[in-house]
């Protein structure tokens, strides 16, 4: 059978729309799932190799300040990871636990703008402290 460049370029996940490439979610994103203080949940299909941070600030996710960027200085970023998903998202290094210390952050504490989405996360569930100051 001869497929056709539109239809190889569907089997392999990726549809045009308006000159640009978008992706489906069953290929490059991952299911993130923000939990507010308040208890509202947003749950947003994320572009892999982005960070929670990135996620979250690219989808106004209430919560997030990320006013650094994401560049691990401000610890304004942080959210606290669901026991169920501590060990895959993993342990913060030297730099981002003394961050985390200084602002006396609560177990299971991580700065978003260090947890990198990718496919064994999906379903990731993380909530928003009350505030990051």
């Amino acid at each position: 059978m001869i497929l056709s460049r539109y239809n190889r370029i569907l089997l392999w996940g990726f549809s045009f729309q308006e000159n640009m490439l978008e992706v489906d979610r069953g290929y490059l994103m991952t299911k993130i799932i923000y939990i507010n203080y308040d208890g509202d949940e947003v749950s947003l299909d994320v572009q892999n190799g982005l960070s929670v941070m990135q996620g979250a600030v690219k989808n106004d996710v209430d919560g997030i300040n990320a006013d650094c960027g994401g560049a691990q200085v401000c610890g304004t970023c942080k959210v606290i990871v669901d026991d169920k998903w501590i060990d895959a998202v993993g342990v913060p290094d030297e730099e981002e636990e003394a961050i985390l210390a200084f602002g006396n952050a609560p177990p299971n504490c991580r700065l978003s703008c260090q947890i990198k989405v990718c496919p064994e996360l999906d379903g990731l569930v993380v909530y928003t402290p009350e505030r990051q100051y």
